[in-house]
């Protein structure tokens, strides 16, 4: 048998015999008075392209239930805009019905009986997806925790990243919205960019993180700035200017908060993805499809430096660690780290399956997230203290575990190291001693040198005498003069004694010379007084 439905079908699924939907759907043929036999009967649920859940009987080929009215919400009121299910599951233990939209919504719809033995399905639950292109995010908020999301529609998401709750739509382009940017000031104000080719300023007073419903985003400026899709915006740190990068190869810089254009940067081949202030300097890096980044001055207009490295579109930029480095990602899943001043990509990640369209990077945090087609969003951390603490302990073999082994080991090592100390010590003071012992000798010897020189000096009468005993030198001194004169006579006496004797003149004279010397060495050696 053949039953029309008039609509183009998603799903269906067949209501099994003995459940409660299955009996009031054989109460709805009885009440007909058309047929009393319900054994051959096959009851199913269809849905479709018109959004509303129906019950069909097999063997008449007629429709017993049929929703009223579509609980299908659609993003746009054209009339071209998709709508309905697309699948439909009876769930197990009489539970109920779940169907599935077209933008990804599921409907949980529980059955109702009402006195007239009569039932209707009654939605009960609506969990709503998020399965959109992201094309953009931002960080806002003094802690960080509302994040702005731009997708492939015509509105902007405001989602608190805390609770995962939105809790804010802007809403007014005629396009999908593909950048966002928000104040880094004031952080009050929000700049959106569409593929209308006009840029929005929105304010977000109102927000309140325990609203039930996501508040209304107005706009508070609008200006058409480019020939083609706006891909990225920026604002600067002091809130005076916006940058704003489109597919038609430019990127302009515009005066907040009446966006009056101040520069326009031309240079890139391709169409521009990505635009970023510099934190410290008057300058503007830029992305774009011809896989080169590009640094900008903002007062001229001139190209300060490019970067190359990606093997496709470079889709986002954006500066960390006080400008001094900035990361990219691309079309080819890749995100790269670069050093400004070498011009040098120092670290390149692969975590994405598909092109990574949005970067946002967290200013107290230096925390960073990606996204991507693939649906995913990735958040990165600064690794580099913990990379370096536990390298050094690689190098070095301790671990925190181990310490009492550690400390076991530095102990070893400090008493060898001292026994090969006290060893060196040994070893040193063996080959001091022999050398000692030389120079002691040595000085030993000296020492009795000196002892026969100051006798000789002392006998000479050359040291200096004392002043106390000044008239006892005078005494001596008177001595010994009248000594030598006596021994001068005693010596002339003798002298003729021996004068006769001839054998013995030799002897005489080395006599008389001898004794003349030696009255002449008294005589030479009588001490001269010194005058004090």
């Amino acid at each position: 048998m053949t039953t029309p439905t008039y609509e183009v079908l998603e799903g269906l699924c067949v209501v099994k015999s003995g459940t409660e939907l299955a009996s009031f759907l054989g109460s709805c043929n009885l009440q007909s008075g058309k047929r009393r036999d319900r054994s051959s009967s096959i009851y199913f649920i269809t849905v479709g392209e018109r959004g509303v859940v129906r019950m069909w009987d097999s063997e008449r080929a007629v429709c017993l239930y049929e929703q009223k009215s579509s609980d299908v919400t659609v993003s746009s009121d054209t009339d071209d805009s998709p709508r309905g299910f697309t699948a439909a599951v009876i769930l197990p233990l009489d539970q109920g019905l779940l169907c599935v939209t077209v933008d990804h919504q599921f409907l949980f719809y529980s059955l109702v009986v009402h006195l007239e033995e009569k039932f209707e399905l009654m939605l009960c639950k609506r969990l709503v997806g998020y399965n959109e292109e992201i094309l953009d995010m931002r960080f806002l908020g003094e802690e960080e925790k509302f994040l702005a999301v731009a997708a492939n529609l015509e509105q902007v998401r405001l989602w608190n990243s805390e609770s995962i709750n939105c809790i804010g739509v802007g809403m007014g382009h005629m396009g999908g919205v593909g950048a966002v940017a928000f104040s880094k000031k004031w952080k009050n104000f929000f700049v959106s960019g569409s593929s209308d080719r006009t840029i929005k300023v929105r304010s977000t007073d109102g927000i309140s993180d325990d609203a039930d419903q996501p508040i209304n985003l107005k706009a508070k400026a609008v200006v058409a700035a480019h020939d083609k899709d706006i891909n990225s915006l920026a604002i600067a740190p002091n809130d005076t200017l916006v940058c704003s990068g489109s597919q038609d190869r430019t990127a302009c810089v515009w005066r907040l908060p009446d966006l009056v254009s101040v520069v326009v940067l031309k240079g890139h081949k391709r169409g521009i993805w990505s635009v970023e202030f510099s934190p410290v300097d008057q300058c503007v890096i830029i992305a774009s499809g011809d896989k080169t980044i590009k640094m900008w001055a903002i007062a001229n207009g001139s190209c300060l430096k490019t970067f190359e490295g990606h093997t496709s579109s470079v889709l986002r930029a954006s500066f960390l660690t006080r400008g001094t480095q900035f990361v990219s990602c691309g079309a080819d899943g890749l995100v790269k780290l670069w050093t400004v001043k070498t011009n040098e990509c120092i670290a390149t990640y692969d975590q994405h399956e598909d092109k990574v369209w949005a970067l946002a990077i967290g200013r107290k945090t230096e925390m960073f997230a990606t996204g991507g087609g693939d649906a995913v969003v990735n958040l990165w951390y600064d690794s580099t203290a913990s990379d370096k603490v536990e390298a050094f302990r690689k190098e070095e073999g301790w671990q925190q575990s181990d310490r009492d082994s550690s400390e076991f080991l530095a102990r070893k090592k400090f008493i060898y190291l001292l026994s090969i100390f006290i060893r060196g010590i040994g070893e040193l003071l063996e080959g001091l001693i022999p050398y000692s012992q030389r120079h002691f000798s040595r000085i030993d010897r000296l020492v009795r040198s000196t002892f026969l020189l100051d006798y000789t000096l002392h006998g000479m009468s050359v040291i200096e005498p004392d002043t106390n005993a000044t008239e006892m030198n005078d005494a001596d001194n008177k001595l010994l003069v009248e000594k030598g004169d006596q021994e001068q006579e005693l010596t002339s006496e003798m002298l003729k004694e021996k004068a006769p004797s001839k054998k013995r003149k030799p002897n005489k004279s080395k006599d008389t010379s001898r004794k003349k010397v030696k009255g002449a060495a008294y005589t030479s050696l009588a001490p001269i007084p010194l005058k004090v």
